[in-house]
């Protein structure tokens, strides 16, 4: 079992029994690859998605949250009930609504937050206390239980839930119980070796979305693909790819079209021009939303401490705190600076 706090980043470090792995995964592509990356990640998923309750991903955007939280459920003994994805939005109606129950066994298997850091404080409690009223797990496992009578949750934070903890935007109790297992998802420039299988895997997807025929890659393209650093990971690839097969050139499918260096080039000088032009116009957001993303953001760039944040916003500290009470952020004032 594991009952204490697990901290698993990424380590360069091989890993025994790759294969067993690599089958327990093997209807995830984004998770497969030879690199030491995906294989240390495949072996964590096989070692702790038996046992775990609750989950953190954490990491770059777009490295492939939501596989990986597929993948714990598939591994876990509740693989024969559903999957549910909440989005903030939709986390907020279910931990919100007038009658929430938490102590009321769950038909899920497995609940997995992709926006965890959004939650507000009032969904937060409820999710507490769904994981409080769902603490006979233990015991019901310790019995030769499947624990199916349990919900697991996992969730995204790209650093991690102490940051905002620090800042007051987050229940410190939430977070460990929800950090007692933490995997830390690699970027797509610690697995050059596994490119040409993500770039085969996106082809197939995108070309299935836009009814084309999937390309080949030239060794050219591949190698240029390797020397880029993909900063926006695996959402980047797939816009890339959209690009590459938005040209109409091989809509009919009369032939599989093979790609080049060049072609790549274009794509993401274009992709880069769409983005520059896109943000150029205004926003059309309530300011008060503006605000929120702002305090939340300062805060957590300056470690939760609040005297160096309202000297970073150029306000007094007691208009800070009024700030955070009307957004929603005043909590744990004593765990800030």
């Amino acid at each position: 079992m594991l009952t204490d706090t697990q901290v698993l980043p990424f380590s360069r470090a091989q890993v025994s029994h790759p294969m067993a792995a690599s089958e327990a995964v093997a209807d995830s592509p984004l998770l497969a690859g030879g690199s030491p990356a995906a294989t240390q990640l495949r072996a964590q998923l096989l070692r702790v998605a038996p046992h775990f309750r609750t989950a953190l991903l954490t990491g770059e955007q777009g490295c492939g949250d939501l596989e990986t939280a597929r993948a714990l459920h598939r591994l876990s003994p509740a693989r024969g009930l559903s999957f549910v994805v909440l989005p903030a939005a939709e986390a907020e109606l279910r931990f919100t609504r007038p009658g929430f129950a938490p102590g009321r066994p769950l038909a899920e298997g497995m609940l997995y937050l992709p926006e965890a850091g959004r939650l507000s404080r009032l969904a937060q409690s409820g999710l507490l206390a769904l994981l409080r009223g769902t603490g006979v797990w233990q015991h019901h496992a310790a019995q030769g239980g499947t624990g199916r009578s349990v919900v697991r949750v996992a969730a995204f934070a790209g650093q991690g839930l102490r940051p905002l903890v620090s800042a007051g935007a987050f229940s410190a109790e939430l977070a460990a119980l929800l950090e007692s297992l933490r995997l830390a998802l690699p970027p797509l420039r610690e697995r050059v070796q596994d490119l040409p299988l993500l770039l085969e895997h996106v082809a197939r997807t995108v070309a299935e979305e836009m009814d084309a025929c999937p390309p080949q890659f030239s060794p050219g393209f591949l190698e240029a693909a390797g020397r880029l650093t993909w900063p926006g990971n695996l959402a980047q690839m797939h816009a890339v790819v959209r690009r590459l097969l938005g040209h109409g050139r091989n809509e009919a499918c009369v032939r599989t079209e093979v790609l080049q260096a060049s072609d790549l080039s274009e794509a993401l000088e274009t992709l880069a021009q769409t983005m520059a032009g896109a943000t150029k116009g205004p926003r059309l957001v309530r300011l008060e939303q503006v605000a929120q993303e702002h305090i939340r953001a300062v805060l957590i760039g300056c470690g939760g401490n609040k005297l160096r944040a309202a000297e970073v916003l150029g306000i007094s500290r007691s208009t800070l705190y009024r700030m955070l009470e009307t957004t929603g952020f005043q909590n744990d004032w004593q765990m800030a600076g």
